[in-house]
């Protein structure tokens, strides 16, 4: 019924230890170390192979690459939900840095990572046929759709679930992309304008879906 009052020497307590002082630059270094060598092979492949597709598709078949970008934010939703996959995640609150601090540090440097794929793989496909404005929308669209689905299953689910919700959602938006390809010529001119009002939708909702996701970490932090 009532708050418990301030231990009493509280601070002279903890003064008689040395802290570690990390700046937030050691910080977000010290995490790249705590992503699973496999998330950044695995990415890399996925470069190294649009690459060399890049080198033999035309214009007309740029929707493969398309396709292919889904995996890539693979490793990002793999990463987000692998605390509440082993159960991890309650023991993780109780750290000196918060869950929440270090999930932002790991998607964040993830995130960074895949922008620099894609425009490495944008830059590419000039190697080939020179790159119009509207490749990279062909790229942002699909990574962006499959983030923001990803992280909008992941609040709602918990366990094993989310090992399916991670493979499941990158191989649906990959499979979309190549079907409705087949129906409707997505990647004509005429459809440019509809990529950049998707992209910016599909941008505003995954920056809606990150924010929800963190604010559930930190409800669930104070729960």
């Amino acid at each position: 019924m009532y708050e418990a009052p301030e231990p009493l020497g509280k601070q002279e307590f903890l003064k008689q230890f040395d802290t570690c002082y990390l700046s937030g630059g050691q910080f977000m270094w010290q995490q790249l170390f705590y992503i699973k060598k496999w998330m950044w092979i695995f990415s890399a492949g996925i470069f190294f192979l649009g690459a060399i597709l890049s080198r033999n598709l035309d214009r007309e078949t740029v929707w493969v690459i398309s396709a292919l970008i889904p995996f890539l934010a693979l490793t990002l939703l793999t990463e987000s939900g692998r605390s509440r996959v082993y159960g991890m995640d309650e023991l993780e609150y109780a750290t000196r840095f918060s869950l929440k601090s270090l999930m932002l540090a790991r998607m964040g440097s993830l995130g960074l990572f895949h922008g620099v794929i894609l425009l490495l793989l944008f830059l590419c496909i000039g190697t080939g046929f020179f790159p119009e404005p509207e490749d990279m929308l062909y790229f942002l669209v699909p990574y962006f759709l499959t983030v923001s689905l990803g992280l909008s299953l992941l609040r709602r689910f918990r366990g094993r679930e989310i090992l399916y919700i991670s493979l499941g959602v990158p191989a649906f938006v990959s499979l979309f992309v190549a079907v409705a390809n087949q129906i409707y010529p997505l990647y004509s001119i005429s459809m440019v304008k509809w990529w950049g009002i998707a992209c910016l939708l599909v941008m505003i909702f995954t920056v809606k879906e990150t924010v929800l996701f963190f604010r559930q970490t930190e409800e669930l932090l104070w729960s």
